[in-house]
């Protein structure tokens, strides 16, 4: 997938809260007093996107780094982190 699609399905995913969390992740932004609202904010409003290696995307913004995995039409939240 280009990169402009991957933003734009991520983005588009955030704003209609369609994002899928792992538990590793809703483990993390509990630990860190995130929730699935401002991890949202921060994919929606994210200007930082970087494809990994392993096909997942680094998504900066906000004070957060996202890991999401994009399959077809679905977002999946690998993990959360500040910073």
């Amino acid at each position: 997938m280009k990169r402009g699609d991957a933003i734009r399905l991520v983005k588009r995913a955030a704003q209609e809260r369609r994002l899928v969390f792992t538990g590793h992740a809703l483990d993390e932004m509990d630990a860190d007093g995130e929730t699935r609202e401002s991890v949202a904010a921060t994919l929606r409003q994210a200007r930082s996107f970087t494809l990994q290696e392993n096909g997942r995307w680094r998504v900066h913004g906000g004070g957060l780094t996202v890991i999401v995995q994009v399959e077809q039409s679905t977002v999946v939240v690998w993990t959360v982190f500040i910073g």
